[in-house]
């Protein structure tokens, strides 16, 4: 459900977890991903002067603590992410297929470790900020 009124706004949340344990009950699963859940909402405008198309879309990403391991694995904290995207159609001719974002994901820089991660036993931490603009064409 959608209300017309609303049609500027777009707003979603994806959750999962999943539980695993070995069958003759001696301990857990190796490498299961921890609880998570994903929400944001995007502003939409069609025209912003001559620019098409145009949206501004904010995502949070909760990764909860892994504390369910495997008898040679360590547990992994939890963290919390914040990325933003920002695009549009330029005004480039009638019909262009050109469309531009920009964006930052993990906003706050923040510290963390995947625990699926198989690089993490060795102090690899995952990608901090990153900051970029896409210009693509599509046909």
């Amino acid at each position: 459900m959608h209300p017309q009124a609303l049609n500027w706004l777009e707003a979603f949340v994806k959750a999962g977890w999943m539980r695993g344990k070995l069958t003759n009950g001696s301990g857990n699963l190796p490498y299961i991903s921890p609880a998570k859940l994903k929400t944001g909402f995007t502003l939409k405008k069609e025209t912003l002067g001559k620019w098409e198309k145009s949206y501004v879309t904010v995502e949070v990403f909760a990764n909860s603590a892994q504390n369910r391991v495997a008898a040679y694995e360590s547990s992994t904290p939890g963290f919390i992410l914040t990325d933003i995207f920002v695009g549009t159609i330029p005004p480039l001719g009638k019909n262009s297929r050109w469309k531009v974002t920009a964006f930052c994901t993990n906003l706050f820089n923040v510290s963390y470790y995947n625990h699926l991660s198989l690089i993490k036993t060795i102090g690899v931490r995952e990608p901090g900020r990153n900051i970029g603009l896409q210009w693509r064409y599509e046909w």
